[in-house]
């Protein structure tokens, strides 16, 4: 499935005045965006609504919520997210190396 649309679909998707309620998600906004790309980690509606409230994995697993170069680029800011103790483990616990070694521990 291909994630970015035509200019003009995409036009066609932000006038849309109901959603599909078996394929769409319904931003905030209004818009209307596949739901598939509801938290996705990326800001589909323009209004973040479709990357709230979603999900977490369990703080036991060692694995990565965003991609390899995605936490690559997050680490590469003026604020890398793998100083971030709370947004590292949360997105790129792998990447960054906060994988929890006893299960039983909750966080970092």
């Amino acid at each position: 499935m291909r994630k970015h649309n035509p200019p003009s679909l995409n036009l066609t998707l932000s006038i849309r005045s109901a959603c599909d309620p078996v394929n769409d998600w319904k931003c905030a906004n209004g818009r209307c965006i596949d739901a598939a790309w509801r938290c996705d980690a990326d800001n589909d509606c323009g209004d973040a609504s479709d990357e709230t409230a979603c999900p977490t994995i369990h703080p036991s697993l060692c694995s990565d919520m965003m991609t390899i170069r995605d936490c690559a680029l997050m680490n590469e800011t003026s604020h890398p997210i793998c100083m971030d103790a709370v947004e590292g483990h949360k997105y790129c616990r792998k990447y960054c190396g906060m994988c929890l070694v006893d299960p039983n521990v909750t966080h970092p």
